[in-house]
């Protein structure tokens, strides 16, 4: 495809409204700024010394952190020795919701995830399903797929007719749509459509393009992040589209709604899949945060709710 063609495609998808960045997303985004998770991850004691103690905490029974505030029910469940959470449970659920929180394939859900989850069960009316998967500290990727897979049967055997929409951020949005791409590749049955948020879809972050938005994303650093790949991929190859699904094989029977931001070193893999699933006539809502930071939608401020909106009227 011609780059201005190209070029033409995105400013119809650029999110407008609201059209300008509002103050509490600029306040978010110091705050990531001040906390100091970007200088975490560039030094690699202080990444050593983080991924200990993300370790050390999933060795712990499950607990929601402080400041995780529901407004649906919701309930702690045992699967096959860790977790999931159901949100919004329902006799007879019309719909249900399957996401897989990001954290660096290291790291339990943050009580922004839960807070988000929650609003997105209210707008949706859907049963939520937020599954603990195992990290890096309990056997990385060849690990977590297999216990994914038996999860997601486990959901089938409970209700195979209910329309499910997998979903996922950050590193979750990686598994999703690498879990997904294993689903298509084994002909087995298919979630009605995938929504991703940031999401970590080449582990290598090998994209030339990259380099151009590291600086001015606050949250992630590409050393970091792939000190942390290598970690996850374990005996597995790095390009394995379980784990780098940014090229997968697709079918048009999963239709896909993106939302990245385009401060964040997430953006251009995120183009990249785009570009990879149109060219597979996949239908592709991508939808591109302007002066937006990484995993933005989950954060409470303006362009959060108005993506809460448009995943509701995706999934119908």
């Amino acid at each position: 495809m011609k780059e201005g063609c190209w070029s033409m495609k995105l400013k119809k998808q650029v999110l407008t409204k609201p059209r300008h960045r509002s103050p509490k997303a600029n306040m978010v985004e110091l705050g990531i700024q001040l906390s100091g998770i970007k200088r975490q991850f560039e030094d690699p004691s202080k990444l050593a010394v983080y991924l200990n103690q993300q370790a050390a905490k999933v060795k712990k029974p499950f607990a929601f952190p402080k400041g995780t505030h529901f407004h649906v029910n919701h309930e702690i469940k045992a699967f096959e020795g860790l977790y999931y959470i159901v949100l919004n449970q329902q006799l007879r659920p019309a719909k249900r919701l399957v996401y897989f929180c990001g954290g660096e394939y290291a790291e339990w859900p943050t009580k922004e995830h839960w807070n988000f989850l929650d609003q997105l069960a209210q707008a949706t009316k859907a049963q939520i399903y937020a599954p603990i998967v195992p990290t890096i500290a309990q056997g990385g990727g060849p690990v977590a797929y297999p216990w994914v897979r038996k999860f997601y049967e486990h959901l089938l055997d409970l209700d195979r007719h209910v329309p499910t929409t997998m979903l996922g951020d950050s590193a979750g949005g990686g598994l999703a749509a690498g879990f997904v791409s294993t689903l298509i590749d084994q002909n087995l049955l298919l979630p009605n459509q995938l929504v991703l948020i940031s999401p970590w879809l080449d582990l290598s972050l090998a994209n030339s393009a990259i380099s151009d938005y590291e600086k001015s994303d606050v949250y992630l650093s590409v050393a970091g992040l792939q000190r942390v790949g290598q970690r996850w991929q374990g005996e597995w190859e790095q390009n394995d589209p379980r784990l780098s699904p940014v090229e997968a094989d697709w079918t048009p029977e999963v239709p896909v709604q993106i939302f990245v931001g385009d401060k964040e070193i997430m953006y251009p893999d995120c183009l990249r899949f785009a570009e990879n699933l149109r060219q597979q006539h996949v239908s592709v809502d991508l939808q591109i945060g302007q002066q937006m930071f990484h995993d933005y939608p989950i954060y409470p401020t303006p362009e959060g709710q108005h993506v809460i909106k448009e995943i509701a009227d995706f999934i119908g």
